[in-house]
């Protein structure tokens, strides 16, 4: 029977292949808390990208949409009202805040324009009280929207 030579426990330099060589160095001059760093991040917070936390005083909760002034006051024929629609992690949802859509209770007293988008202008058409809704992410949020004359006589409140 014939013996062999015992394996030596560490394979020379010359065997280890190239790119596990490169492999080790790299971490080895990263440190490995660097390794552990890259792959333990913290968690995506969608409160840190919500528009309109800063006129709210807080970030709506997901699910319950904003807009923004929630009434405006708009002139016949004169100046109009601008509003805007935010909800939770809205700054990285492009596609869902592209598919707000926006419409009036009474297109003769006002009217929006585009009807879809985060924002829309409020133009008046008559005199008198009506709601402009913003369907946002399937939520339908109205905003109270009273329109005055040329004069500045407006409608007597309550507004609802």
């Amino acid at each position: 029977m014939e013996r062999h030579a015992p394996r030596p426990v560490h394979a020379p330099m010359d065997l280890i292949p190239i790119r596990r060589v490169i492999r080790l160095a790299a971490v080895t001059a990263a440190g490995v808390g660097a390794l552990a760093s890259s792959r333990c991040q913290a968690p995506f917070d969608l409160r840190e990208h919500t528009s309109c936390g800063s006129f709210l005083g807080g970030v709506p909760a997901e699910g319950s949409p904003e807009v923004i002034p929630d009434g405006v006051t708009v002139f016949s024929g004169g100046q109009k009202g601008v509003l805007v629609a935010c909800f939770y992690g809205d700054e990285v949802r492009d596609a869902e805040r592209q598919a707000i859509r926006w419409s009036s209770d009474d297109p003769t007293l006002a009217t929006v324009d585009p009807a879809t988008g985060p924002r829309t202008v409020v133009s008046g058409h008559g005199f008198g009280v009506t709601h402009v809704r913003a369907v946002i992410t399937g939520v339908s949020v109205p905003v109270v929207v009273v329109v005055c004359d040329e004069s500045g006589a407006c409608p007597p409140p309550p507004y609802r």
